[in-house]
């Protein structure tokens, strides 16, 4: 009997010894399939689904879009109705008595209007990014709450906006050539400057870095925004009521446009 019982053990741990043989292969083999890394997509999305995912957000979004960028527009319309009229009064008066003091100091005060202006400008487009950069945590935040926390960065944004722009004018000066080549490498320096917070000097530097390889690819979707900066200045000059149509409707669609385009790139070259 005792012999019996120890064959049958002996049997029993063949048995398991193969079951064992038999699964742990299994096992290992799901493992691995289970650990094979999937391949990361480096092509730039094309303009149309960079278009589409614009205007979803847009459409999506359009109350607050429409508050970011009424507001500011507001007050400048508000500024213009109250000090101009004022301005050109004092201009005929002046002229009338011969006193041309009051129109130096009407102009030296018309300088500083005009920064008001394009700061205000200035604010719709940065309260914008910073709205997509992190629309799931400000989704429950107003049109006005979203502009009055961008003012405390709004030099930042408009320094860096300018000096980029400034450049990018001087390439065109020169030529049409160089100007769409300072275009395509350096457009994106603003946005870098605000979004990674380094100085403006590096942010052209990682500008240039984030284009090198793709320039042909991130020239045909820039390509996109200088068309609809042509058809913007058609709508502006043939058609009544062009500017309320750019405000409200191609200028915010314009900087989800590039805002997206510049996420593809950086997605594209990872961190640098």
């Amino acid at each position: 009997m005792e012999e019996e019982l120890k064959n049958e053990e002996l049997k029993k741990d063949e048995n398991n010894e193969n079951v064992e043989e038999v699964v742990l292969p299994t096992i290992e083999s799901s493992a691995k399939n289970t650990e094979t890394p999937k391949e990361e997509n480096k092509e730039l999305t094309s303009f149309k689904l960079l278009f589409k995912k614009s205007f979803s957000f847009y459409k999506n979004n359009f109350k607050k879009i429409l508050g970011i960028f009424f507001i500011p527009n507001l007050v400048a319309l508000l500024l213009i109705i109250v000090i101009f009229p004022l301005l050109f009064a004092t201009f005929v008066l002046s002229i009338m008595s011969g006193n041309f003091i009051p129109i130096i100091i009407s102009l030296l005060f018309l300088l500083p209007l005009i920064l008001v202006f394009v700061m205000l400008n200035a604010l719709s487009f940065h309260a914008l990014i910073s709205f997509v950069r992190d629309a799931e945590n400000l989704k429950e935040k107003s049109a006005f709450s979203i502009l009055k926390s961008s003012l405390k960065t709004l030099t930042r944004f408009f320094w860096g906006y300018f000096v980029v722009s400034l450049l990018v004018g001087l390439g065109f000066v020169l030529f049409i050539i160089p100007g769409l080549i300072f275009l395509t490498l350096y457009s994106f320096a603003w946005i870098i400057y605000i979004e990674e917070k380094v100085s403006i000097k590096k942010a052209l530097k990682k500008s240039r870095e984030y284009v090198r390889g793709i320039e042909y690819k991130v020239f045909s979707r820039l390509s996109f925004l200088l068309i609809l900066g042509i058809l913007t200045q058609i709508l502006v000059n043939k058609i009544f009521l062009g500017q309320i149509f750019v405000i409200l409707l191609i200028s915010p669609i314009s900087t989800l446009y590039f805002y997206y385009l510049y996420q593809e790139v950086k997605r594209i070259k990872g961190n640098i």
